[in-house]
Parts: structure tokens; sequence; C-alpha cells
């Protein structure tokens, strides 16, 4: 019989007695931990985690994994002499072959990636999920699923273990380029127990029933192509957290958001430069460190974003409209209220730099990313690059009409 564990909960109701010898009580648990074990919050027992996110097989998205080949493809292979030997190993029977054989194969190679932190052994593997080998009135099909994973260097509590892994997703996030439900969430807990957790402390996101989706083209690295290079990433991103968490929490807390631009959305967009301490000491202001990370991007791409610098400093501006009442003057350069579109492309240019600079700074190589991929449509990163030069046309143009008017 499975064991639940409540963690993190909140007491919503108490009645202290109903007659004489009743007690009653109501509970928000964040977490529910179902297994052979119970496990609380504060014993450091937790040896590893094991997740899947909702968007895993398009981040990493291998087309030599897994295939299917037929007498329409242009090949070498006889498919038909390899349909005619697998049958006659397995059926007792004759089984006549038409015009199209088919073959579905999986070359079993289950590995991605894997790296060390300070904290923890991060890597990725490929389970298939559902092998129907056997004919069934579907047909015939291979689904794989893939799974993150994080051995602890030494147990954690099961928070430590939660929140180690929610920045790895994280920074999964930001080369998929939306926010990730996610599908599975295992720990692994001394000795050797496998524990599921299920919990309203995970996020949750409402996908739309005509919202495109993420496509593997778009991804800001691919691992599977790429699993060294991604190690690398992955691991100095993670490193560089203490000093940039908080920073990043603030980024985080819109990027699900990505169609809502309020003008609260652009005052924290400014003001998470102040939360990043490895950036020009802490006691710089905002305005330094939000041109130290322009100046990153532009010595690595910037004859794709001329005037990026100007663009960031304006948006500076468009924060301090919202929060002193002096910059909404009749003398004030731009009327952001009757210019969302300006506002939104401002906002954008302030998170585009926050993203970009933060990953260059943990290795990663945007100049090769860019040759490779021109044209994203889905990712906010590719899209911004994509629409700079339009949007930036139409800032100028807006200038000018206020300049003259």
């Amino acid at each position: 019989r499975k064991k639940a564990s409540l963690i993190n909960c909140l007491a919503q109701s108490f009645s202290p007695h109903l007659g004489k010898s009743v007690h009653k009580a109501s509970f928000f648990p964040h977490y529910v931990v179902l297994g052979d074990q119970y496990i609380s919050h504060e014993e450091k027992t937790v040896t590893g985690v094991r997740f899947v996110i909702e968007d895993a097989n398009i981040l990493f998205h291998d087309p030599d994994v897994l295939g299917g080949i037929t007498t329409l493809c242009e090949s070498s292979v006889n498919v038909r002499s390899l349909v005619e030997q697998i049958i006659q190993s397995k059926a007792d029977r004759e089984i006549p072959i038409g015009e199209c054989p088919t073959i579905l194969y999986y070359t079993g190679n289950a590995w991605i990636f894997e790296t060390d932190t300070s904290s923890e052994k991060i890597s990725a593997g490929r389970e298939i999920a559902n092998f129907e080998a056997c004919a069934t009135p579907d047909g015939v099909r291979i689904d794989n699923e893939i799974l993150v994973m994080l051995k602890f260097h030494s147990p954690v509590t099961f928070n430590k273990a939660v929140h180690r892994a929610s920045r790895v997703s994280q920074f999964l996030e930001l080369l998929i380029g939306r926010s990730q439900n996610l599908k599975k969430f295992t720990i692994f807990k001394e000795p050797e127990q496998k524990l599921q957790v299920y919990g309203n402390g995970f996020p949750k996101y409402d996908r739309h029933e005509n919202e495109s989706g993420p496509n593997f083209r778009d991804v800001l690295i691919k691992p599977a192509q790429e699993p060294e290079k991604f190690s690398v990433v992955l691991k100095n991103w993670l490193e560089r957290d203490r000093e940039c968490e908080a920073a990043r929490n603030w980024f985080f807390s819109y990027f699900d958001k990505q169609q809502l631009y309020d003008p609260l959305r652009i005052i924290r967009a400014a003001d998470m430069f102040n939360h990043l301490h490895d950036v020009l000491g802490s006691s710089s202001s905002s305005i330094e460190k939000i041109s130290h990370c322009t100046k990153r991007i532009v010595e690595e791409i910037g004859d794709e974003l001329p005037g990026l610098e100007t663009v960031a400093k304006q948006a500076r501006f468009c924060r301090n409209y919202y929060v002193h009442a002096k910059y909404r003057e009749k003398d004030s350069i731009c009327d952001y209220d009757r210019n969302p579109g300006l506002r939104v492309f401002l906002t954008n240019t302030l998170e585009f730099i926050f993203v970009v600079s933060d990953l260059i700074e943990a290795g990663w190589d945007v100049k090769t990313w860019r040759k490779t991929n021109s044209s994203s449509s889905y990712h906010p990163v590719g899209s911004y690059l994509r629409d700079y030069k339009e949007n930036l046309e139409k800032w100028k143009h807006y200038l000018f009409e206020k300049s003259t008017a």
C-alpha cells in the first residue's frame, strides 16, 4: 500500500472541537509524495530527481535516433528482403508481403548529455514510452520520452531538490522559448526508494487550442546535436545562479505571460538588472548594468542590431515614465500610453538584452546560432531579431513626427 506525504501544507480551516472529542482541520498541501516510504521537508535524504517537461521532445529532438524506411524511399537498403527475414524469424506461417513494406526503427541510443556542477550531476536520456511491436487495430508505433535527471553529490532536502530541478527546468525554458508544464516528477530517497511527486507547487500553464507550439529548429541550443556545448552553457548558467537568481526570478515572473504588456512589466524588466550582482558590482546602477549587457551583445551580433544601445536607453526612459510623474509631462519625449506598440518593443528590448547577455556570459555562441537560424518565427529571441529593424524604423518615424509637430 502506497504511503502519502504532504509537503509544505497550509492550514485553511480549523475547528477546535465538534462535540466532546472530535477535532477537524483542513490543509492545503503544495506537494503530495507517494511511495513506499514517508518523507518530510526537513530531512536530507533526497539523492536524485527525475522529471519530464512538456516540450522535451522538441528541445532534445534527434532525427537520427528514431525513423523509418519504405520501398518508396530512395535507398540502397533492400527493405523487402529485411522484412522477409524478420517475418521468417517470428512467424510460424507464411505471411504475404505487399508492394510497400516499411520498417520503423529505434537505434537504442538513449544517452543525450551529461554534465557536473558543484551540486549535482545532470543528464538526460531517452526512454521508450510506448512500443507497440505487435500489430494493434491502430497500427505499430514507437513513442519516446525524454527524462532529465539530477543526481546530487550529497543528499538534500525535498525543497532543495525541487528548487534545483526548477532552475534546470527554467534554463530549458529559455532554450525552448516558453514556460514549461511538468508532466512527471520523481524523487529518489535513501535507501534506493523512488517516490512520485504531485502538487500545486508546480507551475501550471494553460495552452490555448490554437496556440502554435515551439519548433525544434528555433531552439537556442540543440542538445542532441551539440551535447558538449549544451553541457558547458548549462553548467555555467547554473553556477552563476547565486549572483543572478534574484534577477532571473524577476524575469521569469513575466516569461509565462508573453502576450501581457502592462506598464508593470517594463518597470520590472528595467529593475531586474539591479539584481545582477556579478555585473559591475552590486553598487552600480541599473543604467550602467543595462549598458554593459547591451555592449556584450553588440560585440557579438551588433551588425543585426544597429542603434541597440540607444533603444536600451529609451527603454529605461519608458520605465521612468511610469515610475516618476515628471516624465509624464507634456514635454516627455514619448507618450507611451498612446503608443502601446512602442512600449511592447522597448519591453522586449530589455528582456532580450537580459536573456541573451546572460546566456553569452554562460558561454553561448550566439554568432554561430545566428548563422544556422536566421528566420526564427516562434522563439522570442529569434522573433525579436527578425523584427528588430522594422520596429526600429517605426520608433524613429514616431520620434521624427513628434519633433516636427
